[in-house]
């Protein structure tokens, strides 16, 4: 018998959550394949060639403009070619993160020479973390303990005083030129950590980039910096083939300011 927080924390998979995910769909998929051999074994007794039926080259392909328009999102970002590129410092964390973290010492970096001190922050979270009190009185004793760790923990790139300096994000080719910053951690710090947060300053190819065009979106831990590709000044000027995000600690703050993701499009 496993225990629902043994399962999920919250909406979070839990330590065995993923597990029972991964098992439901080898099954499901399994099954699925034993029932196409079936079929093909049929096809072959019959005498038919299963390649004129099943042949995945004689089903239609489907596009991007067979879909129909959409309902919720603004076109500008929903009918683009790619998806959004994220950096993403929570853990765990799968696939390309589009933006990264520029080498302070790297020839193209546009601030080289500058101080960019930020570090890498996790949560520390211990191992019954989240973990049930059934599960926690179960486990506690035993060898396989490590087994209950929650993987999930909140992170960010993180800076604190003036002394930290910048970091320098080199973001990835964007089809729309949309640029989003979130906060960790809450839900609604990005108004406060960010977006009105005078110790700092953003900015969008060595052009600090103006309070008044940035604005809460999609939620209120994150913050739009470009709503689109500047299309005048020397923020719409990639001399290097990139573009490039920097922020910066002006004064030494109470909190640390804590970067969670860095979206593309």
């Amino acid at each position: 018998l496993i225990s629902y927080p043994f399962l999920h924390a919250y909406q979070h998979p839990g330590p065995m959550g993923f597990q029972l995910t991964s098992d439901a769909f080898t099954y499901v998929y399994t099954q699925a394949v034993l029932k196409a051999l079936d079929l093909i074994e049929k096809d072959i007794n019959d005498g038919n060639d299963p390649r004129a039926k099943w042949s995945a080259s004689e089903r239609k392909l489907l596009m991007k403009g067979d879909l129909p328009e959409p309902k919720l999102c603004d076109p500008e970002y929903c009918v683009v070619d790619e998806v959004p590129g994220c950096l993403n410092y929570e853990l765990p964390t799968f696939g390309n993160w589009g933006p990264r973290v520029e080498d302070p010492l790297d020839d193209l970096n546009p601030y080289l020479g500058e101080n960019q001190k930020w570090d890498v922050w996790h949560t520390d979270n211990n191992l019954w973390y989240m973990v049930g009190k059934q599960d926690t009185a179960v486990f506690k004793q035993r060898e396989d303990q490590e087994i209950c760790r929650h993987l999930d923990a909140c992170g960010g790139i993180s800076a604190q005083k003036a002394e930290d300096g910048m970091v320098v994000f080199r973001l990835p080719k964007m089809e729309v030129g949309l640029v989003v910053i979130c906060g960790c951690c809450g839900k609604n710090v990005g108004e406060t950590m960010l977006m009105n947060n005078e110790n700092i300053e953003i900015s969008y190819n060595t052009v600090p980039v103006d309070r008044e065009n940035m604005d809460l979106w999609p939620i209120d831990k994150c913050v739009r910096i470009n709503q689109r590709f500047p299309t005048s000044g020397r923020e719409s000027e990639t001399p290097t083939g990139h573009a490039y995000l920097a922020i910066k600690v002006l004064k030494d703050m109470g909190t640390p300011v804590r970067i969670s993701h860095v979206i593309t499009l």
